[in-house]
């Protein structure tokens, strides 16, 4: 299924091959593309990410990493993450998302 989240500064568009009975975030996403303030950032591209219940680990091929804890509310389709480390460590990202057709895993 494909995930599209929007953060202040940050657009994420995420794959992922198989859905988890919890959440329909939970599991393991492949990143797509991201946009940051409205620009293409490849930085993370292909990275994978995996969402187990309040938890994320984002990792990138070459052993980049960065984790730390989200709040979801499906009503609402909001997504708050807690980054454990980095430029925003100690700071809360809103963001929303809209799950939005299937890409399957090839």
């Amino acid at each position: 299924m494909r995930a599209t989240k929007f953060l202040p500064a940050l657009l994420v568009v995420l794959t992922c091959p198989a859905w988890a009975a919890d959440s329909p975030l939970d599991g393991k996403w492949l990143l797509e593309s991201l946009n940051r303030n409205g620009k293409a950032d490849d930085a993370w591209k292909g990275a994978v990410r995996e969402n187990a219940g309040d938890k994320y680990t984002m990792s990138k091929e070459g052993g980049k990493s960065v984790s730390g804890t989200m709040k979801v509310d499906a009503a609402k389709k909001t997504i708050d993450m807690m980054p454990n480390e980095g430029t925003y460590k100690g700071k809360t990202l809103l963001g929303v998302y809209e799950l939005d057709g299937d890409t399957p895993d090839s």
